[in-house]
């Protein structure tokens, strides 16, 4: 296994653009590479979520959409039919929510990480847009 690691380790110059994209790479493999030694059945286990959602209408509904022959065409073709028109989004109401937006209250750990995010982008040499 040590020499396939190294070989697709290797690949990353030559299927990655970029060095952000290659560290990223990188980093799945090495990610990848932990889980397989740590718990040699990990791929065979059921994320949570899926036995959370089981037996509910919202796996129902992406069980079935999934089982579609052409899901993603089905997908882009209800998107395509939406025309996110509803009663209730009336310019009153919609001036209402940004009204009810602007005035939001943040809880103190929301404070406290949109600060320590400020501080720490400000270090870095970025601003904040």
């Amino acid at each position: 296994m040590e020499r396939e690691y190294a070989d697709l380790v290797n690949e990353a110059a030559h299927v990655t653009y970029g060095a952000v994209t290659r560290r990223m790479y990188t980093r799945t493999l090495w990610t990848l590479r932990a889980l397989y030694e740590s718990d040699l059945y990990w791929i065979e286990r059921i994320p949570t979520c899926f036995t959370t959602l089981r037996h509910t209408w919202l796996m129902d509904t992406v069980t079935e959409i999934a089982g579609k022959e052409d899901c993603d065409q089905w997908l882009n073709d209800q998107y395509d039919e939406e025309n996110f028109r509803h009663p209730e989004k009336t310019p009153a109401r919609m001036a209402e929510i940004a009204s009810l937006s602007r005035n939001w209250t943040f809880s103190p750990s929301e404070k406290a990480w949109a600060m320590s995010s400020n501080s720490s982008m400000r270090r870095k040499g970025r601003s904040k847009q």
